[in-house]
C-alpha cells in the first residue's frame, strides 16, 4: 500500500446520545483503552480524503482522525471514575495540550477531556453512562511527521490507529531515482551515455538538487527546478573514452 502546525478539531467532539436510564452497576475504576473496545470504528483521511491502496502520504500531509465508540453494558458496567483513553501514533503530530467539556448534540454535559502528551483521556458523567445508547464520537485533526514514527523500515513507515494500521510503502522523499549507461560508437570513438531519470511518487517536487559524480573527476550538479508527480525527467551526461 502506497502514505499541523499542530491543529485539533476538539470543538468536533460530538456525543450521539438516546437518553434512557438503566440501573448501574458499581465496578472499580479502570483505565480503559479506546483501541481494545469490541465496538470501535476509525476513519483515517489524508488532506480530507479516506486513505486507501492508492494514497500516497508525504510529510507534513494534513490528517483526521475519527473515532467511535460504544459503551456496550453486556460487556461490563463502568463508573464515572473509569478512564478512557487512546494514545497517538507518534507519526500523527499532535503536541498541543488541551482540555475541555464533552457535550451533547442536544447541549447536556457527558464528560470532560484532556489530550497531553498525545494522549486522549476521557471521563464520562453518570448520566451518560446510565443512558442505554452510549456512542461517542471523536475527531482529532493534525500533521503527518515521519521523523516522529517509530516503524519506519527501508521505504514502508507503518502508523497504528484502532483496529487497522496504515502502512505506506514509498520512497521517503518522495523521488524515484535511476542511473543507466549505454556505448555509443561513433567511428574510433565510444561514448558512454549516462542517462538520470527522477520521477516524483504521489505529489510534485520542488527545489530538487541531484548530485552525480561520473567516473572521472568531474561532477555534475543537476538542478531540477520542479518534476511534475507521473511524470518522468531525464539528464543526459555524454562522457568521452
Amino acid at each position: 500500500m502506497k502514505s499541523i502546525k499542530n491543529k485539533i478539531r476538539l470543538s468536533g467532539i460530538v456525543m450521539a446520545l438516546l437518553i434512557t436510564l438503566l440501573p448501574s452497576v458499581t465496578v472499580h475504576a479502570d483505565d480503559v483503552n479506546i483501541a481494545n473496545l469490541d465496538n470501535v470504528t476509525t476513519e483515517f483521511r489524508i488532506n480530507d480524503k479516506v486513505v486507501d491502496d492508492n494514497t500516497f502520504v508525504k510529510n507534513g500531509d494534513t490528517f483526521s482522525l475519527s473515532i467511535t465508540y460504544t459503551l456496550d453494558d453486556s460487556i461490563r458496567s463502568y463508573t464515572e471514575d473509569d478512564v478512557f483513553y487512546y494514545t497517538f501514533d507518534k507519526a500523527l503530530n499532535i503536541t498541543s495540550s488541551s482540555s475541555g467539556n464533552i457535550t451533547s448534540t442536544s447541549g447536556d454535559l457527558n464528560g470532560s477531556f484532556t489530550i497531553e502528551n498525545g494522549v486522549l483521556k476521557i471521563q464520562h458523567k453518570k448520566e451518560f453512562l446510565d443512558s442505554n445508547t452510549r456512542t461517542v464520537g471523536i475527531t482529532i485533526s493534525g500533521t503527518i511527521d515521519f521523523s516522529k514514527s517509530e516503524t519506519i523500515t527501508g521505504n514502508t513507515i507503518t502508523i497504528d490507529v484502532p483496529k487497522q494500521s496504515i502502512v505506506i510503502d514509498r520512497a521517503i522523499d518522495g523521488l524515484d531515482i535511476s542511473k543507466t549507461a549505454t556505448k555509443r560508437p561513433e567511428g574510433n570513438t565510444i561514448y558512454i551515455d549516462y542517462i538520470i531519470t527522477v520521477k516524483a511518487q504521489g505529489s510534485d517536487q520542488s527545489n530538487v538538487v541531484i548530485i552525480d559524480t561520473p567516473p572521472s573527476s568531474s561532477e555534475f550538479v543537476i538542478d531540477y527546478a520542479s518534476i511534475n508527480c507521473d511524470k518522468s525527467d531525464t539528464y543526459l551526461i555524454l562522457m568521452e573514452r
